[in-house]
């Protein structure tokens, strides 16, 4: 008998298990990509989110150095017989506490030093010149540059050491019609940097993560100077004067974040030459079962021959349940089977009677119904032992069965036909994936973080117990709910979109501070973190999972620390620094909407008697009381603030004209006339003091915040010239 012609394609088994290698060789190129770039991505996050913590726990040790500064300026300020004994005993209750970062205190008059506290272990002497000084000459130039307080350094005061000095300048008024104020001296407090690294845990910070801190881009005070080179997560902290960097990553570098494990390498090599072999086998099967079919199609050896080279194992069952035939399965290592055992014996002696039952009742349907059948049953090493192999698997194996009914020569059905594939590398994943998948629920239920899984609409499927904690609400509540409704409205806006570009692939992750819904009580602000939940292929997005980290305490210190640094200490109202950004705001919308704004320059006339007669405490008393009357007749949308020693400006937004003002500024020299009752030591005492106030209008006495400091300035003095209360904004 002549064999059929050959197709010539020889080489085609070859070219396909090339072509198969490179395919998954190009995906596992792209995963380990992936790899590295998520690793890098996480690390990146987590640099970020302890650099921005380690930022404000620096910029609060800062701004409360800062602000016993301001305290002891504000002390010294208007005392010129101020004596030593007085500036010790004020320094040593500033520092009694211990909670801070001063090194000293210097009241320099005139920019000569006075007096120091304490008065060893620092680089001052009392009567040293800071304006001839070669140290120090050019920082006071700056000082009476910019009259507002500024932070200098780094100096080195002994090899070893570093220091920051916060000068604060001391201002009065010259009353010659051309500048509003000038810098009579100063007041410095020595920082150490050392204790500030210490107070700020940055020493904690550093041994996790490589830290560099360096100063005006120039000065590098902490760390190696060549992190600001290797592409580091930066924050900044803007200082008066000066700027401060801090910079992170890790300790060895990004190149070797979560490396790949080394055990991959070998398994995707492995891999690579397994999907090799089975496609050039699979391929090679393919082209022999071709010839196979062309060649014994019409012989019942042929038939054999190809039930056979199946890979599933094929067996026919007679009317009674015997086996009559065994084919197929040697292909592969899934059956381990001795035929000689099952061919001939029927199905409830080779299986336990339970299990052969089953398969029985499926037969019977398959023949009544004239249609497949198929189900899935197990098989233990004691069960198998009748007509197993010697080399049947320890562990218990997995089939599905599938019965189809064989048409006899009458045309009824007699015997089935049974078909079984080896399931148990499938079951045996299902298992291990349900089991990660309740690892996964148990220990998001553990952890004290809030964490939440949505679908593609942003529908919660599921959020730990976390979020009854941190809400005060019921989490099984929360389910269904679109996740954007815990958001506070407010917040609500910006996240949706950054969500929506995450379901779309515009972004790989979403982390923003918002605010959470509240019902009846203040916001509570987290910080919200959101991935692409992947589909079983891993291709496309099914959804997102979620973080809410708890930063309440964290924004609530950083609006503290603002308000300590914009508000005056004794009175509590706006200080200079915010009366200038809100005349700044004031003026932007004055130039948008062409209305008018006036400034209301006071100062306190016999403040200095009550000073004198009743000391100090009177005089705090007095200064208190004065700020709130003057809130008692303003609006809640003007500013009050308090600049000097008696020296007050109120900030009068969307005014109608002169006249008004005017009004509004003799309501406040009457309310601040009133009788004065201070509770001293001694008992109740009452005194009297006037105002003198100093009145410009913008836009007609100008557009800028110098301006109108300067045209309300040299009208307070008019009016104390002129023994009259007010000096109005109209034309000079």
């Amino acid at each position: 008998m002549a064999s059929p012609p050959v197709d010539g394609r020889r080489w085609w088994p070859l070219l396909a298990a090339f072509a198969a290698s490179t395919a998954v060789a190009v995906l596992l190129a792209g995963a380990f990509d992936l790899w590295q770039r998520q690793s890098l991505a996480q690390w990146e996050n987590r640099v970020q989110r302890s650099l921005s913590e380690l930022r404000a726990q620096v910029e609060a040790e800062l701004y409360g150095n800062l602000h016993l500064g301001t305290r002891m300026a504000a002390f010294v300020d208007g005392r010129p017989d101020l004596t030593d004994a007085e500036f010790s005993d004020f320094a040593q209750g500033l520092l009694a506490s211990g909670q801070h970062a001063v090194r000293y205190f210097a009241y320099a008059p005139d920019h000569v030093v006075r007096f120091v506290y304490p008065g060893s272990g620092n680089r001052l002497n009392v009567g040293r010149v800071l304006s001839r000084d070669s140290l120090f000459a050019p920082e006071v130039a700056a000082l009476l540059r910019e009259r507002r307080t500024r932070i200098a350094g780094p100096y080195e005061p002994v090899p070893g050491t570093r220091e920051l000095v916060v000068q604060i300048p001391l201002l009065t008024h010259s009353g010659n019609g051309k500048n509003t104020s000038e810098v009579t001296g100063q007041v410095n407090a020595s920082l150490d940097l050392e204790q500030i690294y210490r107070r700020a845990d940055i020493y904690r910070f550093a041994e996790v993560f490589d830290l560099a801190i360096r100063i005006d881009n120039t000065h590098n005070v902490f760390g190696r100077e060549a992190v600001f080179s290797a592409k580091p997560i930066v924050t900044e902290i803007e200082l008066p004067g000066l700027m401060l960097e801090l910079a992170a990553l890790p300790h060895e570098g990004w190149q070797t974040v979560e490396p790949i494990p080394v055990f991959v390498v070998p398994l995707s090599l492995l891999m690579l030459l397994t999907v090799f072999v089975m496609t050039w086998s699979v391929t090679t099967q393919a082209g022999q079962l071709r010839l196979s079919e062309a060649r014994m199609r019409a012989t019942k050896e042929r038939l054999g021959t190809l039930l056979a080279a199946m890979p599933n194992l094929v067996s026919i069952v007679e009317r009674d349940g015997r086996c009559a035939g065994l084919f197929g399965g040697r292909g592969t290592q899934h059956f381990h089977v001795d035929e000689q055992r099952i061919i001939g014996r029927r199905i409830d002696e080779i299986l336990p009677p339970g299990k052969a039952l089953k398969l029985l009742a499926a037969r019977d349907r398959a023949l009544q119904q004239s249609a497949l059948q198929s189900l899935e049953f197990d098989i233990t090493p004691e069960e198998a032992r009748p007509f197993a192999a010697a080399d049947w698997p320890a562990q218990t194996q997995w089939f599905r069965a599938t019965i189809a009914p064989l048409q006899e020569q009458s045309g009824e059905p007699g015997a089935t036909l049974w078909i079984y594939d080896n399931i148990t590398e499938t079951r045996v994943a299902e298992l291990t994936l349900r089991s990660s998948h309740d690892r996964y629920r148990q220990l998001s239920t553990a952890v004290q973080q809030v964490v939440f899984e949505t679908d593609l609409g942003g529908r919660i499927g599921f959020i730990n117990p976390a979020w009854e904690k941190l809400s005060g609400g019921l989490a099984e509540d929360a389910i269904g709910q679109p996740w954007i409704s815990l958001i506070h409205p407010e917040d609500r806006e910006a996240l949706h979109a950054a969500f929506i570009d995450l379901m779309i692939g515009r972004t790989d992750h979403v982390q923003r501070d918002a605010r959470l819904a509240s019902a009846g009580h203040k916001p509570r602000w987290v910080s919200v973190y959101l991935m692409t939940l992947a589909d079983e292929q891993g291709a496309r997005p099914r959804g997102a999972i979620g973080t809410l980290f708890d930063i309440n305490e964290r924004k609530l210190s950083e609006s503290a620390i603002r308000h300590q640094a914009l508000h005056d200490a004794l009175t509590g109202v706006p200080n200079r620094l915010l009366l200038i950004e809100r005349l700044e705001q004031a003026l932007g919308r004055l130039r948008r909407q062409g209305s008018q704004l006036a400034v209301l320059y006071i100062d306190l006339d016999d403040f200095k008697l009550v000073n004198d007669k009743h000391g100090h405490l009177a005089g705090d008393q007095v200064l208190r009381m004065t700020a709130q009357r003057l809130l008692e007749q303003v609006r809640d949308t003007d500013t009050v603030a308090r600049i000097g020693g008696d020296e007050f400006v109120v900030l009068l937004d969307c005014v109608a004209d002169h006249m008004s003002v005017e009004h509004i500024a003799d309501k406040l020299a009457t309310a601040i006339g009133q009788p004065f009752e201070l509770a001293l030591p001694g008992g109740t005492v009452s005194c009297h003091i006037g105002a003198s106030i100093g009145i410009a209008l913008a836009p007609r006495d100008g557009t800028t915040v110098d301006a109108l400091l300067h045209h309300s300035d040299n009208r307070l003095y008019h009016a104390k010239a002129t023994s009259k209360s007010t000096a109005s904004s109209r034309p000079d």
